[in-house]
């Protein structure tokens, strides 16, 4: 809970004091003067978000059952080993329509035009050089962990391994997968890599 330098009458003091006794009592915090902008004066859990858990916790699995883990790892191995000329034309076999991508501070949203206009530029062709993918791309999948966000929602964080022609790489990737009625497909995707040569180099 935070109090804005404007909110300096005892009224607003009390309050502020008043709420967060209420929902962290026990923390024994109390809010201060202090000059600045914004300060953070503590956390407070709201307890509703306890209750709600306890009422939806057996609709939601704990963990994959087998068929969206083999759902949710075929989209995932798809996407990691489809060459670039077949994901230009398949990628709605593993994405939905549009799907966000997530890079080093840029978001995305990704339709068929994006798709196009990205395939066909520049950028992507000098990419394409340096990367030299292998057709299928030899990409290794390991440590997948899936947790589930309701029935039709996934997270999964896991490792790409891969080898090319050019730059071997290693890295983390993490997805929110969505199942829809032809399957688990990518609705959002992020990957980070490093180069693997004889020792691994920032990519």
């Amino acid at each position: 809970m935070s109090q804005h330098l404007d909110d300096k009458s005892p009224s607003n003091k009390i309050l502020f004091q008043r709420i967060f006794e209420e929902l962290a009592s026990g923390i024994h915090l109390n809010v201060e003067e202090q000059v600045g902008e914004n300060r953070m004066v503590g956390v407070a859990l709201v307890p509703a978000a306890h209750s709600s858990k306890e009422t939806t916790s057996a609709e939601i699995p704990s963990v994959a059952s087998t068929s969206d883990r083999d759902g949710i790892e075929q989209a995932l191995t798809l996407w990691e080993t489809l060459h670039p000329d077949d994901l230009i034309n398949r990628w709605r076999e593993v994405a939905t329509e549009p799907f966000i991508a997530i890079g080093p501070g840029w978001v995305k949203e990704v339709d068929e035009q994006f798709i196009h206009d990205w395939f066909t530029s520049e950028s992507f062709r000098k990419l394409l050089e340096n990367y030299q993918p292998f057709n299928p791309r030899r990409t290794a999948l390991s440590n997948i962990n899936i947790v589930h966000i309701g029935e039709c929602l996934a997270s999964v964080t896991y490792q790409a391994e891969e080898e090319t022609q050019g730059r071997n790489t290693v890295g983390n990737g993490g997805a929110l997968m969505m199942k829809t009625k032809v399957g688990w497909r990518i609705a959002a995707i992020s990957r980070y890599d490093q180069l693997k040569h004889d020792g691994s180099k920032e990519g």
